[in-house]
């Protein structure tokens, strides 16, 4: 009995490392592909951020992100901009769910 619980407790513990470790990735690989992203598109004034191609190309990020990780079924992130002399303080916020296979 001792041994089916210590091979259940190891299995149990292997499955949540797993988990655990797809989803540190999954966030470093969806943090640095928007980041790569706005660096490239990025101007001397922050409202390019809320254009509609900014958010597309994030949600299309997201969707990558979650279509790759067998474990996330969302994903989401939510951004401060500081107010400067050109612009108001905002908050930009995103996120996705996976759809399910029909």
């Amino acid at each position: 009995m001792t041994m089916v619980l210590s091979e259940s407790m190891s299995a149990l513990t292997c499955k949540i490392d797993d988990i655990i470790h797809s989803t540190i990735s999954s966030t470093a690989l969806l943090a640095n592909a928007i980041s790569d992203s706005l660096t490239r598109i990025q101007s001397e004034n922050v409202d390019f951020l809320l254009e509609p191609a900014v958010k597309r190309t994030i949600q299309e990020h997201i969707k990558q992100t979650l279509n790759n990780n067998a474990y996330c079924s969302g994903a989401g992130f939510a951004s401060h901009i500081a107010s400067t002399r050109e612009n108001k303080e905002f908050w930009l916020l995103g996120g996705g769910i996976k759809k399910r296979a029909a």
